[in-house]
């Protein structure tokens, strides 16, 4: 079923979790070792860590301050981020 913002929007938010659900797969380890905050036990979750948001002026992205994720995994992240949603 389409969201209220429509196909566009759908595709891309898609496409972006698909690519979080990789690097959370290709740091596995990382994430095997720290509790969810959600469910209260391993393994952690990288959706976890950031918040996605859109608005009139655009989507954004931003880690949460309190996120152990490393810069590299950030910059993984921000690079898909970058090519799903710059338009």
């Amino acid at each position: 079923m389409e969201s209220i913002w429509g196909e566009k929007h759908d595709k891309k938010i898609t496409a972006f979790e698909i690519k979080v659900e990789e690097i959370e797969a290709k740091y596995q380890n990382l994430f095997n070792e720290h509790v969810n905050i959600i469910t209260g036990s391993p393994p952690d979750k990288l959706s976890n860590h950031y918040i996605l948001h859109w608005d009139f002026r655009g989507y954004q992205i931003g880690f949460r301050k309190e996120s152990y994720i490393p810069d590299y995994i950030q910059k993984e992240v921000f690079e898909h981020f970058q090519q799903i949603f710059t338009d």
